[in-house]
């Protein structure tokens, strides 16, 4: 059931994860070295007027993307927006040549930032440099629609009172990933304090982010932003129609399993929930050694690995809405099977910590 790997994803895959600072010390483009990221921010302490369009930038971070970042940038670049409120960045840790000319074909301000080795230190170098009202994320293997921006600074004047938007994905090549773009949901919009956010699709209020972050480790940075909009009370919207094509898209154990281990750095470094998720992960370890156990020593064992089960199909629940009835049996199995390969991650994480501070 896997989809086809992610050309971003799996260039990814050779750059590490370790924790540091997520600001670079140097910042190159075309024009100009500096010794630290400009901060960009707008003077103005209010949203335009109500009768103003926002100028918005559309950031992009990339690592060896020249094969595929051209139709990416083709679609922000074709966006129908005024040209004059619209700006591209892209942010790039890898100086690749062929991500380079694509910047300059389409118009493009191309950032490299060398010690931006991972997306979430990326998107925290754009943050800084933006100049404009709203900053808008989307990712190198994912295509926009037209009336992306549009629609973006639509549901921001219409909902007032949210911080941020944030969308979906479309383009899953299996029902798995269908499943989890939450394909078939329309016409669908929700206010909400975020528990996470989809980095590729999202979009943001400038100054509602200042003093804010996503996180540095490899996956699940966009839960650290979340948590700090939720803890300073904002709000997004999130939008079911605002969609982008995801074209390697993939949702495998494997990714699970890392966003598991990057969780557990999130809750360590961020959140204040470690020893809550370090305990809750042990228990699931235990639940599943005694699960395995059970046909020789009894299946009065497998009871708490029934329990941790329980807990996981309410994760899976959310997902189920627009499920066909036929698979929803296989949909709920994926679902609990994938969380059982998060928390593993997230022990085998937290084991790795603790052992490196003997």
């Amino acid at each position: 059931m896997e989809g086809r790997e992610s050309p971003r994803k799996s260039a990814r895959e050779e750059r590490g994860g370790a924790m540091s600072d997520p600001i670079p010390t140097s910042i190159h483009t075309d024009n100009h070295t500096d010794t630290a990221a400009p901060t960009g921010r707008r003077a103005a302490d209010v949203k335009p007027a109500p009768n103003t369009l926002p100028s918005v930038t559309v950031a992009v971070v990339a690592h060896r993307a020249g094969g595929f970042i051209e139709e990416c940038l083709r679609s922000a670049s074709n966006q129908d927006y005024p040209r004059g409120l619209l700006h591209l960045l892209v942010v790039d840790d890898s100086d690749d040549p062929a991500t380079k000319e694509a910047c300059a074909r389409y118009g493009a301000e191309y950032v490299y930032a060398p010690e931006t080795d991972t997306p979430g230190k990326a998107r925290n170098v754009a943050l800084r440099l933006v100049k404009t009202d709203v900053i808008a994320f989307l990712d190198t293997d994912c295509v926009a629609p037209e009336d992306w921006v549009k629609t973006i600074v639509s549901d921001l004047r219409e909902y007032e009172e949210v911080v941020g938007v944030v969308g979906c994905y479309t383009g899953g090549r299996n029902w798995i990933q269908r499943v989890f773009n939450q394909e078939s949901v329309t016409k669908t919009k929700e206010v909400k304090a975020p528990m996470g956010i989809l980095e590729g699709n999202c979009a943001f209020w400038v100054k509602a982010l200042e003093g804010k972050s996503f996180g540095v480790y490899k996956y699940s940075e966009g839960n650290v932003l979340s948590s700090q909009i939720t803890a300073s009370g904002g709000r997004i919207l999130l939008d079911y129609d605002l969609k982008v094509v995801h074209r390697g898209f993939t949702y495998t154990p494997r990714k699970f399993y890392r966003m598991g281990e990057a969780q557990m750095h999130n809750n360590r470094d961020y959140f204040g929930g470690a020893l809550r998720g370090e305990v809750f992960s042990a228990c699931v370890v235990a639940a599943l050694i005694m699960l395995l156990s059970s046909p020789i020593y009894g299946w009065m064992l497998a009871l708490p690995s029934l329990g941790v089960t329980a807990v996981f199909v309410k994760f899976a629940k959310a997902y189920q809405k627009s499920v066909p009835t036929r698979w929803l049996i296989p949909s709920y199995t994926y679902f609990v099977l994938i969380r059982w390969v998060f928390w593993l991650g997230y022990f085998k994480e937290t084991l790795t910590y603790w052992l490196r501070r003997r």
